[in-house]
């Protein structure tokens, strides 16, 4: 299907016909019903025409369109208000026989209608306009963008009217997702306990598949890190930390791909160069060629890159060691080594032996020590520490668990720490790939000592993008990718930035259920998803924070507050933040040296010890005393959780009996007894009673928390 180019408003009623060389939309989206915009409303008869590109168009195809109220002003940046009918006789409102503001059509051209330019990256377009009558029963199909305003809204019999689109992607070079796959490997041979997922790694490291990138030779792409999680056959979790780098394709490389790109679009090439013939009057955009001139006369070269990742797999959540070691090795591989980066790689891999539990750290370091003046060896690399805490501890996670408290404010961590404890649908986005996993990792380790029983993929792929329709509760984070074509539209939101990133567009293609939060982490927002991808409101009827039990809540959050006061950072402000996916270390920039040392700061970031043991303590108090109405299992009869019920193994009575009594003894509030009961009804729970009272079971980390 051709793109839009052209797109008006016909009062049927008014007598006026659907212009030549437009098509009109008859039909609402079952077909079953007129599309009329006004439909209830038996004065008015209004329909939404449009003209796909063509013999007659024009080459800057409408990229989106929007609804727009009289009393908002002025249309979004970049957008055109459509005012007039296509007799240009009526104004175009839309709301007739409304008591509320006028509303308006509105639309955004494409800004990239140059040939070299379009070749590259180019803008989506829209290829259907669909009319949904919800008063008729009607519901938004998949994949469908949704415009979030009723048309008739305010009248006494209009119907609930809604208008979407459906949007094609570009086709340019940079736009078009290619195949990924793994180049190398170390070892060459499987261990016999684990195989290496050679075919399913590609899918997790390049979610969205594999994009190209066009850039300046001067502000060529810079390699960026990033962690994620992956499930084993046999549920074991397996932590994968990456460093994707870039590297320039050989132009004979380029030149195949533009000649296959133009052949498969010679008929649309074609059409585009009469169109200009004929239209010199539209405004080109600065031309995207192999090289463009500067005011001063600089030639500004260009390249197209592609990413490759070098990637390293450990059962053991090394994270921040991880990320380490691959900063260094790709630092070694800029500059002349003296061994090769495979003897780095084999060192680590093969012959550093895990530390023990609760033994001392491992410092390694992956070059040669140089001395100084005096005659002392030093490193001009940090050390990478390699530890593992004691089996009577907490469990191991290598991460400074300040993820959360940089992107959301306290009252978000607490409602998402509510939310998981409900076993609920929880969605996590972000442009930060590392910061996604990060957040979900630490929210998951502040369960202890639950354990998460349901779907966990902190990056998940397109592919399987249909865990959003699983039942039962789930975490799942997803990675927003930048679109080069909207930077130019940034979208600012509670004073944080986001280039090239239309959360609603993504959302509207996922058909989230009414069930799943969305958690925004570049926004620092926690959202129901309100059905067919739209996010509802940032604000909640009841706060899921307030489900937990009064006392201990309100100790946690003063605890997390008094840490944050100490290192003077500001929930949710998203305090370094800017180059949290960077492969390079970077010291903190001088204006915030100086407002920490105002301060008397020395430490930027949270204790991690500080907030594990506020969480612990918070699971201490509510349900510490577990093990006092556990019922012990009977030799003659073993218990059988596959088709048992909780009440088989633990004094759920009496249990939540206690639970009222100390509500009731509670000055500051209660809130244990129903807080209990729903806990009660999650998998965590039910596995943790499993585990505590299977005479085979000697979990140290249980007896720990006891």
């Amino acid at each position: 299907r051709m793109a839009i180019v052209e797109i008006g408003v016909v009062f049927h009623d008014k007598g006026e016909t659907v212009p030549d060389g437009y098509e009109v939309l008859a039909h609402t989206v079952s077909g079953e019903h007129e599309a009329d915009l006004n439909a209830g409303l038996n004065s008015y008869k209004t329909s939404i025409v449009f003209k796909r590109r063509g013999s007659g168009g024009r080459p800057d195809h409408i990229t989106d369109i929007q609804l727009v109220t009289w009393s908002s002003s002025k249309a979004p940046p970049g957008y055109t208000v459509l005012k007039n009918t296509v007799s240009l006789s009526y104004d175009a409102s839309l709301s007739r026989g409304t008591y509320g503001n006028s509303m308006y059509l509105c639309y955004r051209r494409n800004s990239r209608w140059d040939e070299e330019e379009t070749l590259y990256n180019g803008e989506p377009s829209i290829g259907e306009i669909i009319v949904v009558n919800k008063t008729k029963g009607e519901l938004p199909p998949h994949g469908a963008q949704m415009l979030n305003k009723n048309i008739n809204r305010g009248t006494m019999s209009g119907n609930d009217v809604y208008i979407g689109i459906f949007k094609d992607d570009p086709t340019g070079i940079c736009d078009i997702p290619y195949e990924s796959f793994t180049i190398d490997r170390y070892p060459q041979a499987d261990y016999d306990d684990f195989a290496l997922p050679v075919n399913e790694l590609p899918m997790f490291i390049f979610p969205h598949g594999l994009h190209l990138q066009r850039k300046p030779h001067t502000n060529a792409p810079m390699p960026s890190f990033f962690p994620f999680v992956f499930t084993g056959l046999n549920g074991e979790r397996i932590h994968v930390a990456c460093l994707t780098f870039y590297e320039e394709l050989s132009e004979e490389v380029v030149e195949k791909l533009k000649t296959r790109h133009r052949r498969i679009h010679a008929n649309f090439s074609q059409e585009l160069q009469e169109l200009r013939g004929s239209r010199r009057s539209l405004e080109k955009s600065p031309s995207s060629t192999s090289s463009a001139s500067s005011p001063a006369g600089y030639v500004v070269k260009y390249g197209v890159y592609a990413p490759k990742c070098i990637t390293i797999i450990s059962r053991f959540p090394f994270y921040r060691a991880l990320r380490r070691f691959l900063r260094q090795l790709y630092r070694i591989s800029l500059s002349a080594a003296p061994a090769p980066l495979e003897r780095y790689i084999s060192y680590v891999v093969t012959w550093l032996p895990v530390p023990k539990n609760g033994g001392r750290a491992f410092h390694v370091h992956l070059e040669s020590p140089t001395l100084d003046d005096a005659g002392r060896a030093g490193y001009s690399l940090a050390p990478i520490a390699l530890a593992l805490p004691p089996m009577r501890s907490l469990p191991p996670m290598d991460l400074d668990f300040n993820g959360p408290f940089r992107s959301l404010s306290v009252v978000n961590v607490l409602n998402i720490f509510a939310l998981l404890l409900q076993e609920s649908q929880v969605l996590f986005l972000s442009t930060r790939a590392s910061l996604v996993t990060e957040v979900c990792e630490t929210f998951l380790s502040l369960l202890f000592p639950l354990q998460w029983q349901c779907c966990y993929v902190p990056r998940l792929p397109d592919d399987l993008a249909a865990c959003l329709d699983y039942p039962g509760g789930f975490v799942l984070g997803m990675h927003l990718v930048q679109n080069e074509g909207r930077r130019e539209n940034a979208e600012m939101k509670g004073g944080k930035e986001r280039e090239g990133v239309d959360v609603a567009e993504f959302l509207s293609n996922l058909s989230l259920q009414e069930t799943v939060h969305v958690v925004d982490l570049d926004m620092g927002t926690v959202s129901r998803a309100g059905g067919f991808g739209k996010l509802g409101s940032s604000y909640f009827r009841t706060q899921p924070y307030k489900t937990l039990p009064s006392f201990p809540m309100m100790t946690l959050k003063r605890k997390l507050e008094d840490e944050l006061k100490r290192v003077g950072m500001v929930a949710g402000r998203g305090d370094g933040l800017i180059d949290y996916d960077s492969a390079f270390e970077f010291a903190p920039t001088p204006d915030i040296q100086e407002r920490l040392a105002a301060h008397g700061i020395t430490d930027q970031n949270m204790n991690a010890d500080v907030i594990r043991d506020a969480f612990l303590v918070f699971m201490a108090d509510t349900m510490g005393s577990y093990q006092q109405y556990l019922i012990p299992p009977k030799m003659k009869k073993p218990n059988n959780f596959g088709g048992g019920d909780l009440n088989n193994f633990l004094n759920v009575d009496a249990f939540l009996a206690s639970a009222d009594r100390a509500d009731r003894m509670s000055s500051s509030g209660g809130g244990r007894h129903d807080f209990l009961k729903g806990l009660f009804e999650t998998q965590m729970f039910s596995c943790l009673v499993q585990q505590r009272t299977e005479s085979s079971v000697n979990d140290n980390r249980l007896v720990f928390f006891e």
